[in-house]
């Protein structure tokens, strides 16, 4: 991720989340996702090296790692991000994957653009939902020069049809919702002493009926988020809602870095419906495409498409 979005996504993973869909994979990614990528490991052989780019809190490198474990083949795996990477609250989070994440080297604060390991030094190198948010010109290039002759390049990427770019489209109709209804700046020119409490309750509860009116039947979590935090902050008094000022910049602040994730994901997948620049990318930096397709989960829902490439010497 390139250095003026990773803020955004710091704050998401150090929350300790290991994928960037915990509703859906609340351990790991599991049935056609690990399936694919367990295969995709099944080449390596003993102390071959694996580096895992955009790890985020290490999903790939954790089923890289599992593999490991699983088929007693010990496998070198590095995960690097340019977010900030604490190994302690993953691990706090999912006690039952300790033992695969002590077998992954993570490298936070750390861009593809520029790595930190030597010429040709690994097998393998995996993306999920990862390089499409990076400069691809200086990270194909880098990617190049630390894999091997005949090393694979394996990614997964956005696609503007999947079903997560569908969801993250509703999604973005349901925060601008949010912000036109202005409840943000009612909250804030409340604490500047523009208006009452009364006065601002009034202002809640038309935003309230307001959404649950453009909300309809329809599932709209980011909505019902604001609901509930409505329903909350109008049942307080006026001391209540005084010492509740903290959290609700908190909830603010996290829900406009949830908004700015969206908005990456959807532009991501726009920009990579250039499919001559992104071949043209690799091409140039020595890689050939070898295989390519639609990952789906469940066999119905598509999850992205994936790219199998190796590089070719010189």
């Amino acid at each position: 991720m390139v250095i003026e979005s990773s803020k955004h996504w710091t704050d998401y993973w150090n929350k300790g989340f290991l994928t960037s869909l915990p509703q859906d994979f609340p351990a790991n990614y599991d049935g056609n996702i690990a399936k694919f990528w367990h295969q995709s490991f099944s080449e390596l052989k003993e102390q071959d090296k694996i580096l895992d780019i955009c790890t985020g809190n290490g999903a790939i490198a954790v089923l890289a790692a599992e593999y490991s474990y699983n088929r007693k083949v010990l496998i070198d795996i590095k995960a690097v991000d340019a977010a900030h990477i604490d190994r302690k609250i993953i691990s706090s989070r999912y006690s039952q994957n300790c033992k695969y994440l002590d077998r992954v080297d993570f490298f936070g604060n750390t861009h593809i653009e520029k790595l930190p390991f030597n010429d040709s030094e690994f097998a393998l190198i995996t993306s999920q939902f990862g390089f499409e948010y990076c400069l691809w010109e200086r990270g194909a290039k880098e990617l190049s020069r630390v894999l091997t002759d005949d090393g694979k390049l394996i990614i997964v990427r956005h696609s503007h049809d999947s079903n997560i770019i569908n969801f993250m489209m509703e999604e973005k109709r349901e925060y601008e919702l949010v912000f036109e209804s202005k409840i943000q700046i009612f909250i804030e020119n409340y604490f500047f002493g523009k208006f009452s409490l009364e006065e601002l309750n009034k202002k809640m509860e038309k935003i309230r009926k307001f959404l649950i009116l453009a909300k309809g039947n329809k599932l709209t979590p980011v909505i019902d988020s604001f609901i509930r935090m409505i329903e909350y902050l109008v049942s307080l008094n006026i001391v209540e809602f005084e010492q509740q000022k903290g959290k609700i910049g908190v909830f603010f602040k996290e829900m406009e870095n949830a908004r700015l994730r969206v908005l990456d994901l959807i532009r991501v997948s726009n920009e990579v419906e250039d499919e001559e620049k992104w071949n043209r990318v690799f091409e140039k930096n020595k890689f050939v495409c070898i295989d390519s397709g639609h990952l789906m989960f469940d066999n119905l829902n598509k999850v992205g498409d994936y790219f199998v490439m190796t590089k070719v010497g010189k």
